[in-house]
């Protein structure tokens, strides 16, 4: 399955400009994202999408072709489907620039899970939430899935919502998922998706992926055991850049 990559660097929130140009570790962000996606075995070629110039111009000096554009979320889909309209791939691999520390036989997987299942349309990445603080935080999306591991909902909100007892962080198979913002469409579904008009409760959660789930869409879940360490502030960025310096001198 011939994949290319979209990494996206949005730099709409407040501090996250200042972050997607931070170089502590000799690179930024969107540069470390660009070696994961190179490294992973399936993926065959590389594009940046931003509303940067600036990590655009950065992105370009790497040899990679970068497209400026609107990244907010009732217009990301249409941006990535704009980035890759000459190509001819077969998948298309989603993923941000914010989470560098994503494995990257966690994008090879994604790929094959797809790849796999002539029936879906499109996968996503979920790992187990085993912290109550992740589970009710907003920051984070979580998912329910059907028994067949194909997704049912996504939400910000803390699903499913348990009505008796206490909730199980400890259960297997993992009761509470959380979704990676990572996804594979297929080239033809990707360009149709970003044709449909946003749905009332992917605008209310904030969530493009949620297209797929309310057109009636299948999409099929793989579960990883570590999702990365997304970074949406400068405590996350430092706590990177110690990682990366420990991984180095290792």
């Amino acid at each position: 399955m011939d994949t290319v990559a979209v990494i996206c660097s949005a730099c709409q929130p407040d501090c996250y400009p200042a972050l997607a140009l931070l170089q502590t570790t000799g690179k930024t962000l969107v540069e470390h994202s660009y070696e994961l996606a190179k490294a992973a075995s399936r993926i065959s070629d590389v594009v940046v999408v931003t509303d940067n110039e600036q990590v655009g111009g950065i992105a370009q000096s790497l040899g990679v072709q970068a497209t400026v554009g609107d990244l907010t979320p009732v217009n990301r889909l249409k941006t990535v489907a704009q980035a890759v309209e000459n190509r001819q791939a077969d998948c298309v691999v989603v993923l941000n620039a914010d989470n560098p520390t994503l494995e990257t036989k966690s994008l090879d997987l994604l790929v094959d899970t797809l790849a796999q299942d002539s029936g879906a349309q499109i996968a996503g990445l979920v790992v187990p939430i085993r912290m109550p603080a992740r589970w009710q935080t907003t920051s984070f999306i979580k998912a329910v899935a059907d028994q067949e591991g194909r997704l049912l909902y996504l939400s910000r909100s803390p699903i499913p919502y348990v009505r008796d007892g206490a909730v199980d962080f400890t259960a297997e198979p993992p009761a509470l998922l959380e979704y990676i913002e990572v996804s594979a469409y297929r080239l033809c579904a990707l360009r149709q998706l970003a044709q449909m008009p946003p749905h009332p409760l992917e605008i209310a959660e904030r969530i493009p992926e949620l297209r797929a789930v309310l057109n009636a869409w299948p999409v099929r879940l793989a579960l990883i055991g570590h999702g990365g360490c997304k970074i949406s502030s400068f405590d996350d960025y430092d706590f990177f850049v110690q990682s990366y310096k420990r991984s180095r001198a290792a």
